[in-house]
Parts: structure tokens; C-alpha cells; sequence
């Protein structure tokens, strides 16, 4: 299997962090975003990179703005 490289580096450990601090599974956090628990998976085990469609699940989960989300994920500039 190859492995994608993450447009940042940061991202997974980030979304780690955030769904430990609200002591959420993995399954929780990807009923709230609305998005599968693959792609939760995908992306946090660095397997996939996010997108448009995964960081503004992310961020309508975590209730931060989607741009917050994207910038993190360097998607956007800082």
C-alpha cells in the first residue's frame, strides 16, 4: 500500500487531539460530521489527504468554522 503524503503533516495529530479532548470515538465524530468512519479513518491514520467536503464536516462536528478547519488541514493560507 502506498502511503499519500498529507497536505499538512499536523492535520491528523490535530483531529487526534480534538476528538480525545471531547473523549469521542471515532464513530462519534464521523456521525457528526456526516461523513464514514473510513474516511474518518483514512485521513487520521494519514492514508488520504482532507478535502473541501471532509474539513467542513469536521469543523460543523467540532462547531468551529470551516475556514479554521481548512487552514489546519493547509488547505488554505494561514
Amino acid at each position: 500500500m502506498i502511503l499519500l503524503a498529507m497536505v499538512n503533516e499536523g492535520f491528523a495529530k490535530w483531529v487526534i487531539n480534538e476528538v480525545q479532548q471531547r473523549d469521542w470515538s471515532y464513530a462519534e465524530l464521523a456521525r457528526r460530521a456526516g461523513l464514514s468512519g473510513a474516511t474518518i479513518s483514512l485521513v487520521v491514520n494519514e492514508q488520504k489527504n482532507p478535502g473541501v467536503e471532509f474539513c467542513t464536516g469536521v469543523a460543523r462536528a467540532l462547531d468551529l468554522p470551516p475556514e479554521t478547519v481548512m487552514r489546519r488541514a493547509g488547505l488554505l493560507p494561514d
